[in-house]
């Protein structure tokens, strides 16, 4: 089952990215000004390595191919966009409630990242074969 398990956690967490990173795609320019509107500057590179992080990381995760690394780099970006986005504290009264279902969202996306940083990406990954470091939990 474990091994199962963690290949359906990494679908789960990689697909999340993947599907957020087609329709950042899909509603670029919305997304762009929702960016400008929080004050974040440059906003169109910004979100174009947003995007490509997002589809690059997932690809990481589900494959299982430099997990570590992935989740590394996708847990600071959600750090990043949770703070300067998503961060209910300085929300209008009328949109705190989804900023903070965003904000707490996102708390549990930084667990499973962090999970996995941490060991790794289990028995059914690209590169099983291959020496990796001891991640602790396998």
């Amino acid at each position: 089952m474990e091994k199962y398990a963690t290949l359906a956690a990494r679908i789960l967490i990689g697909g999340m990215f993947l599907a957020s990173a087609l329709g950042m795609m899909g509603a670029f320019g919305s997304v762009a000004d929702l960016m400008r509107q929080k004050g974040i500057p440059f906003t169109t590179p910004l979100l174009i390595a947003t995007i490509a992080l997002w589809l690059v990381g997932a690809a990481g995760i589900i494959s299982g191919y430099k997990l570590r690394e992935a989740s590394i780099a996708l847990f600071i970006a959600v750090i990043a966009v949770t703070v300067t986005i998503h961060a209910p504290w300085t929300a209008a009264p009328a949109a705190f409630q989804d900023e903070l279902n965003h904000f707490l969202d996102n708390l549990a996306i930084l667990g499973g990242l962090l999970y996995l940083a941490t060991f790794g990406p289990g028995r059914l990954s690209i590169g099983e074969g291959i020496k990796r470091p001891d991640f602790g939990g396998e």
